[in-house]
């Protein structure tokens, strides 16, 4: 039986308008028609039951929540162990009296370069372990989504191959907000030197810009692995499906947000129970974009 692909209205083969939603049908499909998913409940509801028949999705994350609470327990151990703010705040001159110092236990007299060496090493093997596997996590929930077969060892190899391409992203968006503290610092100079009334303006006018900017922004992420397109591409995208989705973006954002916020402060568990509405959040913005896709190819 011949269908609408827009609506599922059953139509005729010689149809060449939709009684039903009016669209122009320009090809027709036999198949049997399944709505597009609308709204936050429909898209959480769907990401909550793929992730129930395919829990391996959940791997990725887990893996990096462990290694990071690991990796920040020995950075916790070098850090009191060298005295390490004690001695930043002495070394740039700052009077530890003021200044509230978090670690107090007394440290060994050792070389001030190792600490450096040591805190540097660890901070970089956490950065290059966590990027990895937030890229094999939208990896995996992506081919979930599509309906692909999900592996653990194909998506690391994904990341891992497109390590680079990330990187430049990091960059690029690290330009970004570098460029905003720099004319906050600026507009903080001028309101003190100039115009307080017109600096305060410019430097609100410039946050909500900025604020604008990442929300339309942020699912670019999402977008270079769902389509494996680069940074440019992506971004252009990204600003184009949240515009058009905003109101279900923002909800699934706000949502998974205030859960991941409440989750967070649990005593002792808090710290690995995020990680289940975090990659729902994720695979409910995944299939978002998707269904949004589909829809524009209508």
């Amino acid at each position: 039986m011949p269908y609408c692909p827009r609506c599922g209205q059953e139509v005729s083969d010689e149809t060449k308008f939709c009684p039903r939603c009016g669209s122009q049908i320009e090809y027709i499909t036999t198949t049997a028609w399944e709505p597009l998913r609308e709204g936050v409940s429909e898209h959480l509801r769907y990401a909550f039951e793929l992730s129930k028949e395919k829990p391996v999705i959940f791997t990725p994350t887990v893996i990096s929540t462990a290694l990071s609470f690991i990796l920040m327990r020995v950075l916790d151990y070098w850090l009191d162990k060298y005295n390490f703010f004690e001695r930043l705040y002495e070394w740039l001159g700052i009077d530890t009296n003021i200044i509230p110092i978090i670690y107090r236990a007394p440290g060994e007299a050792v070389n001030w370069e190792t600490a450096i060496g040591i805190i540097i090493l660890i901070t970089f093997l956490s950065s290059i372990l966590d990027g990895v596997l937030s890229i094999s996590s939208l990896h995996i929930i992506s081919e979930a989504v599509k309906g692909n077969k999900t592996s653990l060892k194909n998506s690391l190899s994904y990341a891992i191959s497109n390590l680079i391409r990330f990187f430049i992203a990091g960059l690029a968006i690290l330009i970004f907000f570098g460029s905003f503290f720099g004319i906050v610092a600026f507009l903080m100079v001028f309101m003190e030197s100039q115009s307080l009334e017109i600096g305060v303006i410019a430097l609100l006018a410039v946050s909500f810009a900025v604020v604008v900017v990442s929300i339309l922004g942020s699912p670019f992420a999402v977008i270079m692995v769902t389509d494996d397109i680069d940074f440019n591409e992506a971004i252009s995208k990204a600003f184009t499906f949240s515009r058009k989705r905003i109101w279900t973006y923002l909800g699934l954002l706000i949502l998974i947000g205030v859960v991941v916020l409440v989750l967070s402060v649990v005593p002792y568990v808090g710290w690995i129970i995020i990680t289940i509405p975090s990659v729902i959040g994720n695979l409910a913005i995944i299939d978002l974009y998707l269904e949004y896709k589909k829809d524009s190819e209508l």
